[in-house]
């Protein structure tokens, strides 16, 4: 039993260092990309759905520059959903020019004009 309990909290430890880990880089990734373009207020924002689980998502920033969100959340994919215009800062499972695969989602950041 204490050799099996052992083996459990290292599992446990590694599942919330990775969680943890995951965690820091997202904060890391919006201190560098989002945070420095919200000086100003806000400008605007537009959401649309899409069958059977995706969303998109885009934000015009303070600076004029643009965020878009693609997400879907969905065990299909999403040919529909491709990654916003700008430069692709973070993507989670399956995002590129064919579209959004299951449980994916794609963040970028357009350039204010």
């Amino acid at each position: 039993w204490a050799r099996m309990s052992t083996g459990i909290s290292a599992a446990k430890r590694s599942s919330a260092a990775t969680w943890a880990s995951m965690y820091a880089s997202l904060l890391e990734l919006r201190s560098t990309h989002i945070v420095p373009r919200l000086e100003r207020p806000q400008r605007g924002a537009s959401f649309e759905a899409h069958a059977p689980g995706g969303v998109s998502v885009d934000w015009t920033l303070g600076d004029g520059s643009v965020l878009h969100m693609r997400a879907n959340f969905s065990a299909m994919p999403a040919p529909q959903l491709k990654p916003g215009p700008g430069k692709l800062f973070h993507a989670a499972g399956e995002a590129g020019p064919r579209g959004l695969g299951p449980w994916s989602g794609a963040w970028s950041l357009e350039a204010a004009t």
